[in-house]
């Protein structure tokens, strides 16, 4: 039972030695497959077929074994407490991405600890970010170390420090989110309890990548961010989330700018707290780590919801939980910031879980990608499922657990914790 237990958690231990071998089997190839190389696709196949035939190892057991295992990154040279630079490969050949990480003195691989991605501000520098105001040095532990938790800043704008500015890019997300998937996979990062957090120019891409990827994270703090550009048209997306912002009265005009997306956001219920410094202009408010700590520290990320509804008006903001979708109408695509006067139409979609194990899908997109979620209120692999796009009924047939499209989700985001037992794949939804 103990030989089991280490691997599947003490609920799920048994009493028959073979079977807990091969539990230590399938352990095994889990890691190698979750480690192994983007192009090494022969490789996985391979190992998935060995885990297949496994006696007594199927998706259910799979489950149990994932949020167990070791991180699947590598932290030779790691130094907890030390910042350290780690370059990751780019969306485009020949180019990484990079972003700074630092451990906590306490870092070890077998327990999982809460991450903050914070973003810079547009005078400072990601290292600065990371070790100015939430992780501390090697020398002096920051407020990230006392109370356990992981830091990674991301370089996520490029170009010489004139030009370095945030410009709502799909690059600066993509540098954010593959930071943050490395991060989960190279660390042992709660992937329930990752925060967003910024900066002046680096709060206002937290308000925008925030509301553009709201089920990424378990909160958004942004620090003297201005909801701009895109943001004001993704409040809705903010429902799965909640929000810290600090600003400081004299900071020019941000409050002004601010004042009616947050009233918005309070008239849609949405989990916020807004705390302004009277007489303070733009600053870092320190004073105020005490109490971002302490709200983290009672906030999970939301389960796989029901019901997704999000709005998106980039090819770049299209993943929502369990739904994916791609093929955005040319007139929903972009804003013409040369005539803000011009109407602003977003992308407005949603896919809803019924209790007759339907999925039903409004979208204009033209591709979508349904990542099927188990669990109360959601689907029910053991009787039919039914998906329907527009009206139209597109799928209606049993759904098998899919052990590569479980582990291909894991070793893409992660994440160990939220787990997906098949996908289907529509390419025409309209």
């Amino acid at each position: 039972m103990a030989f089991s237990g280490w691997v599947v958690g003490s609920d799920n231990a048994v009493t028959e030695l073979d079977q807990a071998l091969r539990f230590w089997q399938a352990r095994y190839l889990l890691i190698n497959y979750l480690r192994s190389d983007h192009e090494a696709s022969v490789e996985r196949k391979a190992i998935l077929t060995k885990l297949e035939a496994l006696e007594g190892v199927g998706a259910d057991r799979v489950a149990q074994l994932l949020p167990l295992l070791p991180p699947a990154g590598d932290v030779a040279g790691m130094v907890p407490g030390q910042a350290v630079r780690i370059t990751i490969p780019g969306a485009k050949a020949g180019e990484d991405y990079a972003y700074w990480v630092a451990l906590p003195f306490e870092y070890h691989p077998e327990h999982r600890y809460p991450l903050i991605v914070g973003l810079h501000s547009e005078n400072g520098t990601a290292q600065q970010e990371l070790q100015g105001f939430w992780g501390g040095t090697e020398e002096r532990g920051g407020q990230a170390q006392r109370h356990g938790y992981i830091v990674i800043a991301p370089e996520y704008v490029s170009g010489v420090k004139e030009e370095k500015v945030y410009t709502y890019a799909s690059e600066s997300h993509e540098i954010v989110l593959a930071s943050v998937r490395d991060a989960m996979r190279r660390f042992s990062v709660d992937a329930d309890r990752v925060f967003l957090a910024g900066h002046g120019m680096g709060g206002d891409a937290a308000w925008d990548m925030g509301l553009a990827h709201p089920y990424h994270f378990a909160g958004v703090i942004p620090i003297n961010g201005a909801i701009d550009r895109f943001a004001p048209y993704y409040l809705e997306n903010g429902k799965p989330l909640s929000f810290y912002t600090v600003v400081g009265e004299k900071d020019i005009d941000l409050f002004d700018r601010n004042a009616a997306h947050l009233m918005n956001l309070f008239m849609k219920g949405i989990d916020l707290i807004h705390a302004e410094y009277k007489g303070a202009g733009p600053e870092s408010f320190f004073s105020e780590i005490h109490a971002l700590f302490d709200w983290m520290s009672r906030l999970r990320r939301a389960p796989p919801p029901k019901q997704v509804n999000a709005r998106t008006l980039r090819e770049c903001d299209t993943s929502f939980s369990w739904f994916e979708f791609s093929g955005i109408p040319d007139n929903m695509k972009g804003i013409d910031w040369s005539n803000r006067q011009r109407a602003v139409h977003p992308l407005i979609v949603s896919a809803t879980i019924t209790p007759s194990n339907t999925i039903n899908v409004s979208s204009r997109a033209a591709r979508h990608r349904l990542w099927i979620p188990r669990g109360e209120g959601l689907i029910d692999i053991n009787k039919r499922v039914k998906v329907s796009i527009n009206g139209k009924q597109v799928f209606n047939d049993f759904v098998k657990p899919d052990l590569e499209a479980m582990l291909d989700h894991v070793r893409a985001t992660g994440d160990r914790q939220q787990l997906f037992w098949a996908v289907l794949e529509f390419p025409q939804g309209r």
